[in-house]
């Protein structure tokens, strides 16, 4: 065997790299594991100091969720990873470390480190244990404050957490059993007003009273600045501050700390006729504290306090610290509050057992979205709507009144003179499309004229006073007649303007009407004048109208069937100029 395997193992560590296998990577017990920078700060500094860098790690998640808050206090003085406190374990990691406050308070290994050396010191003081999670309650309950502060970490390593760093990497705790002692237990003084609470009162800072419903109108959203168990302990301390609840940010756990009928010191000028519910977090982060879990805790909450105290549940009776006029600067909680979500949840529930969604305007899969995938296209329940005849897309696929108008006539063309003289005699011409899905068949459809303006009717030559023409040809869906009819001026007639509004009806008298147009009809508009002064003609296509062009000699025709009205104008033209010469 080659010399190097036979030296002790600490010689081997140092000459390892002489070898010719190279160095397996370095594998942990310590259940932690991510792709954060900050993994191998608290496994070095755990190692220097002899905590287990999960303890470190749970520390990092319940008070501060993987960030350094940029310098930013929290409600007990605690900066950064590790919550070191000013005037306090601050200073003692300072004077163990070496390391300047600066470095301390804002860089992350600093942070860990003091953190590490000052809990190091407690555990071998407090414990004569190895070191392990067991072995620091103690030690963690006297760098925190108090059995709540320990308690929450202890919580972490028994959960397991993730979390993710300020550069945006993660560090995962995998769950463990931890040996508790007596942390965690608390001595229940009374029990709270709210049943799904844990009374952890009474606080130190509150006035008594006997407030009833009357007495309580509002209720006030604050976000602590820090952790769920240093800021309840901060609040049940003599601190000159406390509130009635505190709120949970990972699974939304209540806890009580003084008596609804008390008045909590939490919002100063309101505090007589109000009750303050505390969140865990920062108002800063949000996105790391205000979880789904909080609100849905929070908003049970709120919704029994608005029936217990007779509240009505509104946005002017629920609201934030900063929008209550309270004579101070505050502005919890923040931006970052989904009111929305949070007043939703308080109207209408939270908690939801996943079942297949349905069309019924709730979220039965509890994925926070209402009837998706299952409402119709255009967006309500059950099948489309059918499609009628009313120039609206009823069934929503981009369609309009598709097979749906069996006789819809759109008029598209004609030729009339402008002026007729007394006595004269003069031919017209209208085109219209069948735009329905029943073809028009030779009698059944007829030109209609509305209203009392028959003096210009053709006695022997219209097939009925108000019926200046039938159509005599079939007119598929598509195609478009052409009806002709003669127009006369009595030598009696009044001179004016006159018009006739003309329409295509079935022969029972049933109108063609186009959904699209109020109208659906064909306005001829010319004037009466004396005896040889007319006729002139006008011309009605509409620009750019593909039925407008093409259109064949026929009494009905296809479009693009032929040009014969073409040659059937000129030769008009040329007849009437020489009635008129």
């Amino acid at each position: 065997m080659p010399a190097c395997v036979r030296l002790r193992p600490l010689v081997l560590l140092v000459l390892i790299s002489s070898c010719a296998a190279p160095e397996p990577e370095a594998t942990h017990d310590d259940g932690l594991s991510g792709d954060s920078a900050l993994l191998s700060e608290l496994r070095a500094a755990g190692l220097e100091h002899g905590v287990p860098p999960e303890i470190l790690a749970a520390i990092a998640w319940s008070t501060s969720r993987g960030s350094m808050r940029a310098g930013e206090i929290s409600i007990e003085g605690g900066v950064g990873l590790m919550d070191l406190r000013e005037g306090g374990t601050l200073a003692e990691a300072a004077r163990r470390t070496g390391l300047p406050m600066d470095a301390l308070t804002r860089d992350a290994a600093a942070n860990i480190a003091g953190g590490a050396a000052v809990l190091g010191d407690l555990g071998r003081r407090m414990s004569a244990d190895p070191p392990s999670a067991g072995s620091f309650v103690d030690a963690l309950a006297a760098y925190g404050g108090g059995d709540a502060w320990a308690d929450a970490v202890l919580d972490a390593l028994e959960r397991g957490a993730t979390m993710v760093d300020d550069d945006g990497g993660t560090i995962v705790i995998a769950p463990r059993a931890v040996w508790r002692g007596s942390v965690g237990v608390h001595e229940l003084d009374a029990r709270p007003d709210y049943a799904d609470a844990e009374w952890v009162g009474p606080a130190c800072s509150y006035t008594n009273s006997s407030r009833g419903a009357a007495d309580i109108s509002g209720i006030v959203i604050h976000t602590c600045q820090g952790g769920f168990a240093g800021c309840w302990g901060w609040l049940a301390g003599c601190h000159d501050v406390s509130a009635h609840y505190v709120v949970r940010s990972s699974d939304g756990h209540v806890v009580q700390v003084v008596e609804g009928q008390d008045v909590a010191w939490h919002d100063a000028c309101n505090n007589t006729h109000t009750i303050g519910i505390e969140h865990e977090g920062f108002v800063d982060d949000p996105g790391r504290w205000y979880t789904d879990e909080m609100y849905c805790g929070s908003a049970e909450l709120t919704r029994w306090l608005c029936d217990a105290y007779d509240i009505p549940c509104d946005r002017a009776h629920v609201k934030g610290h900063g929008e209550w006029d309270d004579c101070s600067d505050h502005t919890d909680p923040g931006g970052g509050w989904d009111w929305d979500k949070y007043m939703r949840f308080v109207r209408d529930g939270c908690r939801c057992t996943p079942v297949a969604e349905t069309c019924d305007g709730q979220d039965n899969d509890c994925d926070g979205e209402v009837d998706e995938g299952v409402k119709n296209r255009c967006g309500g329940c059950g099948p489309e709507p059918a499609e009628t005849c009313n120039c609206a897309d009823d069934d929503c696929d981009g369609q309009i009144d598709e097979d749906a108008c069996a006789g819809v006539a759109r008029p598209v063309d004609h030729s009339a003179p402008a002026r007729i003289g007394l006595g004269d005699t003069l031919q017209a011409w209208v085109t219209f499309a069948n735009e329905g899905t029943d073809t028009w068949e030779p009698g059944g459809v007829i030109l209609h004229v509305e209203g009392d303006r028959t003096d210009l009717g053709v006695p022997g030559q219209w097939p009925e006073l108000d019926v200046p023409a039938r159509v005599d040809e079939p007119v598929a869906p598509g195609q478009t007649a052409r009806l002709e009819l003669q127009l006369q001026a009595p030598a009696d007639a009044a001179l004016g303007a006159r018009s006739l509004t003309l329409r295509l009806a079935h022969a029972d008298g049933t109108a063609l009407r186009d959904p699209c147009d109020a109208s659906g009809a064909l306005e001829i508009a010319l004037e009466v004048v004396a005896a040889g002064q007319g006729p002139g003609f006008t011309h009605s296509a509409p620009a750019g109208d593909p039925l407008s062009t093409g259109l064949g000699a026929g009494c009905a025709t296809v479009p693009g069937a032929g040009r014969g009205w073409l040659l059937a104008i000129l030769l008009m033209s040329l007849v009437l100029g020489r009635r008129s010469r």
